[in-house]
């Protein structure tokens, strides 16, 4: 459980109340009232935490963010390897999601439509991890980071699509497919290969 979303607070029961409510319904018709009347609270206790909707939104995708980055970040320093690195952390992004199916859908699905700019800071911490792959002489890039920040922003929209489509299950199906595709170009085709059969 998130820690913003602790219900044992009145801010933490406003998050989880809130944190609830988007992974069932999303985030286009929520209202306060909605949200007051499913947490039990008046518009006075709201805003003695939170200015708007979208600030309370804005704390819990915060804390889903900085989660997700300690995950992915932990497991890929675990290894030594840069392909086992990427693979320990696609794999620890989707744990985290399969284990709190409504923080995947507020984080991967509902922010990109609240606030699109959040979608370009959740790419940053996998497009640094691809960035750091093994260089390849062929590849057509001045710059390799480019292909570094498409990579991710390919994986991130796949990945809500899935959730969006088919929930956090056929998120969790797709890892193999994930890592192939982050895999490819830098390591070629044999490689991405391994990593599709890992799954």
């Amino acid at each position: 459980m998130l820690a913003v979303a602790d219900p044992g607070s009145e801010r933490g029961l406003i998050c989880a109340t809130m944190l609830g409510l988007v992974g069932r319904r999303g985030c286009a018709e929520l209202a306060l009232a909605d949200l007051e009347r499913a947490a039990g609270i008046t518009a006075h206790e709201f805003h003695a935490h939170f200015a708007s909707l979208e600030d309370c939104f804005e704390a819990i995708w915060t804390e889903i963010d900085a989660e997700l980055r300690r995950r992915m970040h932990a497991a890929y320093q675990a290894e030594e390897e840069w392909r086992a690195g990427l693979r320990g952390a696609l794999a620890a992004a989707v744990e985290l999601f399969v284990a709190d199916p409504p923080a995947a859908r507020l984080y991967l699905v509902e922010a990109s439509a609240v606030q699109p700019l959040r979608r370009t800071r959740s790419l940053e911490a996998l497009a640094e991890m691809l960035d750091r792959a093994p260089r390849r002489d062929d590849l057509p890039f001045a710059d390799p980071r480019l292909l570094a920040e498409a990579l991710a922003g390919g994986v991130w929209s796949t990945a809500a699509g899935l959730v969006r489509d088919g929930g956090v299950v056929a998120l969790e199906a797709a890892l193999g497919e994930l890592t192939y595709l982050c895999v490819l170009p830098f390591c070629g085709r044999e490689a991405a290969e391994e990593e599709l059969r890992r799954s």
